[in-house]
């Protein structure tokens, strides 16, 4: 889990859970509008050392996001589209 900024107390790390130094992740979302949250993510992933290998989201809301991912070079890959929901 990636936060905004380093927590204040405890570990005061901005990446919760196991140390990502050298290893290869993907990046999930739940769901994705424009694709900042998750790039922040992919930025503070990177400066921790880590490679990321794509972008998953549960739901994409078909609102750019595929499109920003893939501009940075990573693959977009996504469970649910709004028609698979019946929400388009």
């Amino acid at each position: 889990m990636v936060r905004k900024e380093n927590k204040a107390h405890g570990l005061q790390r901005r990446i919760e859970g196991p140390d990502i130094a050298g290893r290869t992740v993907i990046a999930v979302e739940d769901t994705s509008t424009t694709g900042g949250s998750v790039l922040t993510a992919v930025e503070a992933i990177r400066e921790a050392g880590a490679t990321v290998a794509a972008v998953a989201v549960i739901v994409d809301r078909d609102t750019g996001a595929r499109e920003k991912i893939e501009a940075q070079g990573l693959p977009y890959l996504s469970l649910f589209g709004l028609e698979d929901l019946d929400l388009a």
